[in-house]
């Protein structure tokens, strides 16, 4: 199951992603420095993933906590998976050659890409 998140909702995940459970008023304390967000911004920004099944919450002392109900993890491979059938017809090594012919991978790139085919051939 593919939940969509907008790139404002993901700077909230990403709040949540880090510290969790979370107040409102502490998300938007997290956000703060790199958005210029209203408190009531973060809170639709709330509502709107706790309606898509991304967060939820438990009433706590003081109001409500919120935590993800997704893992970073299985949301970036979603979207990993996402980008390569959209813009490579689901074949990754295109999207390999498309960074390696722009020289946009580093050696530290190259060394943790054979670990990991190295891992995969065992």
């Amino acid at each position: 199951m593919s939940i969509e998140i907008t790139k404002a909702e993901r700077a909230i995940m990403e709040a949540l992603w880090n510290e969790h459970p979370l107040r409102c008023g502490e998300i938007a304390q997290q956000v703060a420095a790199e958005h210029s967000w209203h408190r009531k911004t973060v809170s639709t920004l709330v509502r709107r993933l706790v309606n898509k099944g991304a967060i939820g919450f438990d009433k706590g002392v003081g109001g409500y906590l919120y935590s993800p109900l997704i893992y970073r993890e299985d949301y970036r491979l979603g979207e990993a998976q996402k980008m390569v059938t959209e813009l490579f017809g689901g074949e990754i090594t295109p999207l390999l050659a498309c960074f390696a012919n722009s020289e946009a991978l580093s050696k530290s790139d190259l060394s943790e890409l054979r670990k990991l085919i190295e891992k995969l051939d065992k």
